[in-house]
Order: C-alpha cells, then sequence, then structure tokens
C-alpha cells in the first residue's frame, strides 16, 4: 500500500475536495474532484478529471486522455473485461476522466491523477495527487448465526451470536455506528422491512464459504427501505444474496425522498459483491391478467429539494429472471457509480424494463458491465435528463452490451423529461446482437449536446449501430472516432450503420465500417440529414461494401444516394478509403 510521502495541497470548493498538483506547464492542469477523502472500511471513493484545464482546448474532458492509480498495492479488486475477456485491476487499470474504487485495508493511500495529450508530435503528460485516509471499523459489532445462533446471546462473538433478522433489525435501526455480520455458508430467513434512519451502517458476512443469503419468507415490501430524517449517510451492504423468492418483496431496497417540505439528504451507499435475486411468478388474476409482484431491485427515488449523492454497486450481480421493472432505477444528483457488476434475465420470458435506469444525473460511472443475453422489451441503459436541464459527466467504458432491444438511450419520452446530456464519453465497450426480441439500436441519442463514441465495437446488431438526432433548439457535438462496426447481410429488415440527422458539429474519423449487405441487410453505411449550418470533420476512415453500390444516403427534397467516390466529391472523406480491412471474425466479434 503506498502512503503518501509529499506534500499536497487541498482545495475545498464548495462542498466538493479537489487536488491541483504541480505542473511545468501551464497547458496541461489536472484536477482532482472527488466526494470524500476519509472513512472507515470498507471505504469507498468517487473521483472525476470533469475541472481539469487545458490551454487551447475546449473540451478537456474527452479530448485529454486521463489513467487513475489508487495507490492500493494489495488491490484484490481484479475482474474480468466483459470486452476483452482479459483481467484488469481496478487499483490501476481505470481509465477516463471519471473513476470509483474501494478500500478494504486501513491506511493512508494517495490517488493519482495522470492526464496526458497529443499535440503534433509532443506529447504533454501532467500528474496530480490527492490523499484519502480509510480507517479501521471504530463503532460496535454484532454476529449472526442463524443455524447455531440465539437471540439470548450478547452476539458480541462467533461463540455466542445472535440468530433472526429480528435481531439484525433492531440492532441496526436503534443507533449510529452499528454493524452487523451474518454468517457465510448460511440460509437466514426474513419476513419483515428493515426501515432505517441511522448513520454509519455495515450489514455483511464473516467466516469461510458462499455469501449468506437473505430470503423472503412472507410477502413484504422491502429488505431494506432508507427512512432519513433528516440525513442518512455512510452506509454498506457486502457480501450477501437478497432473495426476494418470487417476488415477496416488491423492491429488495427502497428509498424515496419525496417530502416537498423538508430537504433530505441520502449519500455514501455502497453495495460490494452483492448478488441480488428476485424471479416473478406472473401469477394470471381471475381476470387473466398477470399480477406483477417484483419492482426495481434497487430504487433510489429524489424529488424536490431532496438529494442523493454518491451511490456505488461494485462486483455484484443481478438475476432479473422473469422482472417487470429495473435492476437499478437511480434517480439521483450526483455520483453513481456502477463498477464491475453483471445483469442477466429472461429465461425464455419477457423481462420488461431495463437492467439499469438512470435520471437526473451528474457524475456517472459504468465501467466493465456485463449485461447478459436477455429476451427484454428495453434498454440495458435507459438514461432520463429532467427539469430543462443538462447533464454533464457520463463514462461507460468497457461493457459487453448485448441481448435485449438495444443498447444505450439518451432520448427524452415526454415533455416532462425534458432535458440534454453533454460531456458523454462512451468508449471500449462492445455492441453484438442487440435486438431480442426486435428492434435492435446500438446508441440512440435524441438528447445530446455533446459525445464521443470512441474504440468501440459494434457487430451482429439488427438496427443502427448508432442513430442521433437534434432535439429541440440545442446544437449537438458528435464526435465518432476509433470504432470498428460490422454488418452482416442478414436479417433483411434493418437500418443504416449510422443515422445522423440534424448534427451540427460532427466528427467522424479513423473509423472502420463493413456492411456486406449481399441478400439483404441494411444497405447503407450512413443515412445524413445535413443542416444548413454545421461543421463537419469526415477523415481517415475505412469502408468496405463491394456488394452495396450506394450505400451513403442525404435525406433531402429528393434523397440522394452515393457511392464512394461521389460522396467524397460532396467534400467528405477525402483521405477516407473504401478497402477491405480483412477483419478476422467479425461474427464473433475478432476483428
Amino acid at each position: 500500500m503506498l502512503k503518501l510521502s509529499t506534500r499536497v495541497m487541498v482545495i475545498w470548493v464548495g462542498l466538493v475536495l479537489v487536488a491541483c498538483g504541480s505542473s511545468n506547464s501551464n497547458d496541461l492542469q489536472p484536477v482532482i474532484q472527488i466526494s470524500r477523502t476519509a472513512g472507515e472500511l470498507p471505504f469507498h471513493v468517487y473521483v472525476s478529471a470533469s475541472d481539469t484545464l487545458m490551454d487551447g482546448v475546449e473540451h478537456p474532458y474527452d479530448q485529454v486522455s486521463y489513467s487513475w492509480d489508487f495507490g492500493d498495492s494489495d488491490s484484490q479488486h481484479i475482474f474480468n473485461h466483459p470486452v476483452s475477456q482479459q483481467p484488469v485491476n481496478a487499483n490501476t487499470d481505470q481509465q477516463g476522466p471519471e473513476a470509483s474504487y474501494v478500500y478494504n485495508y486501513a491506511d493512508s493511500y494517495q490517488i493519482t491523477l495522470t492526464a496526458s495529450y497529443q499535440r503534433g508530435d509532443e506529447i504533454l503528460q501532467e500528474s496530480t495527487t490527492i490523499t484519502v485516509n480509510a480507517a479501521q471499523w471504530s463503532g460496535q459489532t454484532r454476529y449472526v448465526d442463524p443455524d447455531l445462533g440465539n437471540d439470548e446471546n450478547e452476539g458480541t462473538s462467533t461463540e455466542a451470536p445472535w440468530k433472526s433478522w429480528s435481531a439484525i433489525t433492531d440492532w441496526l435501526t436503534a443507533q449510529d455506528h452499528r454493524r452487523a455480520l451474518i454468517k457465510r455458508g448460511t440460509q437466514l430467513p426474513v419476513d419483515h422491512n428493515m426501515n432505517i434512519s441511522t448513520s454509519n451502517i455495515r450489514l455483511g458476512a464473516y467466516g469461510e464459504g458462499d455469501r449468506p443469503e437473505l430470503i423472503a419468507t412472507q410477502v413484504f415490501s422491502n429488505f431494506i427501505r432508507f427512512y432519513p430524517e433528516t440525513s442518512l449517510e455512510d452506509h454498506v451492504y457486502s457480501d450477501l444474496i437478497l432473495n426476494g423468492n418470487n417476488g415477496n418483496v416488491g423492491s429488495l431496497v427502497y428509498s424515496s425522498l419525496y417530502k416537498d417540505t423538508q430537504a433530505y439528504k441520502l449519500n455514501h451507499l455502497a453495495f460490494i459483491n452483492m448478488n441480488f435475486v428476485n424471479d416473478d411468478d406472473h401469477a394470471l388474476s381471475e381476470s387473466g391478467s398477470e399480477i406483477i409482484k417484483a419492482s426495481n431491485f434497487i430504487s433510489l427515488n429524489n424529488q424536490y429539494e431532496s438529494r442523493i449523492e454518491d451511490v456505488l454497486v461494485w462486483g455484484s450481480s443481478f438475476e432479473r429472471n422473469h422482472s417487470f421493472k429495473n435492476g437499478i432505477y437511480a434517480e439521483m444528483k450526483k455520483y453513481l457509480a456502477i463498477v464491475g457488476t453483471s445483469f442477466s434475465g429472461g429465461d425464455g420470458n419477457m423481462v420488461k424494463d431495463h437492467p439499469i435506469y438512470p435520471a437526473g444525473i451528474n457524475h456517472a460511472l459504468y465501467r466493465w458491465l456485463d449485461f447478459k443475453a436477455t429476451y427484454s422489451n428495453n434498454f440495458s441503459i435507459n438514461n432520463a435528463a429532467k427539469d430543462n436541464k443538462i447533464l454533464q459527466y457520463t463514462l461507460v467504458d468497457g461493457c459487453s452490451i448485448t441481448g435485449g432491444r438495444n443498447g444505450l438511450d439518451y432520448t427524452r419520452h415526454n415533455a416532462d423529461a425534458m432535458g440534454w446530456f453533454s460531456d458523454l464519453i462512451i468508449q471500449n465497450n462492445a455492441f453484438k446482437y442487440l435486438g431480442m426480441p426486435s428492434q435492435g439500436n446500438g446508441i440512440i441519442g435524441g438528447s445530446i449536446k455533446r459525445m464521443t463514441v470512441r474504440d468501440n465495437l459494434f457487430y451482429g446488431n439488427i438496427q443502427s449501430d448508432i442513430a442521433v438526432e437534434k432535439d429541440g433548439d440545442v446544437d449537438v457535438d458528435l464526435i465518432i472516432s476509433g470504432n470498428k462496426m460490422w454488418k452482416g447481410s442478414e436479417p433483411s429488415d434493418t437500418g443504416p450503420m449510422l443515422d445522423l440527422q440534424g448534427i451540427k458539429t460532427l466528427t467522424l474519423t479513423n473509423n472502420i465500417l463493413v456492411n456486406e449487405g449481399l441478400s439483404g441487410g441494411s444497405r447503407l453505411f450512413t443515412q445524413f440529414n445535413i443542416p444548413e449550418d454545421h461543421d463537419w470533420q469526415l477523415g481517415n476512415n475505412q469502408y468496405w461494401a463491394p456488394e452495396i453500390s450506394s450505400p451513403f444516403k442525404v435525406l433531402a427534397e429528393s434523397n440522394s444516394y452515393y457511392d464512394f467516390s461521389q460522396w467524397q466529391a460532396q467534400g467528405y472523406d477525402d483521405n477516407s478509403t473504401h478497402s477491405d480491412p480483412l477483419f478476422v471474425n467479425p461474427e464473433q466479434g475478432e476483428f
């Protein structure tokens, strides 16, 4: 573990701590914004480089490269990258302007942000650091053994543990700064809610073996319901299975900060190495309609002036075999990180809603997520901007996005959800074989101000890989760079690989697009609706569609189709080529 050995300047700006490192050049000034700098184990932080400055660079958020080192040389946070299938270490392998981390050992750690920018032949690189302190748990602890325990015991040791869920809820809800640990390899029956208003709470596991399973034996609302009286903070739930047992529980975890007469605050909430399970048997009423029992697995509802901030889901899994609602519904304000987590479901049945549905969030991170093949009616991540606001700072990195109808959605669905997204980066993901049971779009953007889509793989998707359309009076700034896209000859009912309409500022460079289009399939690389006032940079792309005569389409009064030479004659893609990139096995994602 790396301890701090040099002095660091720390500056408070409002309620956000930032650290500015010294620089040999005034050009590049990396800055760390952080959710907090001290806490007790397990201790998590959210960091962002969004305040970084670069002279002469208008958008350093996506134009500068960033890497993180969390100073934890003993890190055990090794994940399988769901796209490359290679191990990645959360301590040193997080790239991009947003990141998050969990500390398991008490110490002082130095977080280092390195920013890099290439200007011509010169590479500018600067680093900055900040210190965080992870302390040992100092509160009281009680142990629970559902098999051999007794609630008449003191519960203060593994030799004299408690037995029941009632003992846990009475203990954790009575006072701040308490921890309950359940013996591994056991199953704990749960028959009522834990309505909790206390802070500095831990619920986890002890011993060896499988994670303890909390299973609902009666019908009730939630395993855990957060009731902040004014503020509630610093909760960690780790190494547990929450099993709703076929819809006995609606939402496994629930919070609703909805009163307009008082501002509540829910802050620093983490779910670490958890397994969330809740099927729904879809029983029929006497009239023959389905009875809906299971709701969102994690439901965070934030309205009025209340604030939910700093929520982490880390190394967890969601089993949504026959679900109507979302895996994670997160209507909150700031700092949502979901890292190293998987979402499965369907099991031959329709999954009606989204694995992740975030709404109204500035600073969101979705990293190394594995969206398993499902039979789904919706998007893997369905994002909502609200209140006529522009939401900033979202990073989607290293996710395998497959199954279900569509991948990522950044489109408002009604007037009540009016808003836009800016400073949005989608990088290093695989969008593959979307379209179960229908549709099949990779990325849909109908509420975009600025978005960067780079270094992703797109293959086997039925409809468009990227479809972005101007929404209202907000101009779109879109960067599509370094992606590899392949569309086969089937099915015949499909769309253009890129469908871009009303985009004022477009950078389309260094992409490879292959469209086989032999006996069916999409007959288009691109479909454009070009506004009169536009600033486009298209070049250094490689296209290959030997069986398609006119793969470029411009929507106008008379729809115009162009072959590659004719498209270049319009003044676009001067430095691009029409040549075979010799992909290895694109149907299996081997490029």
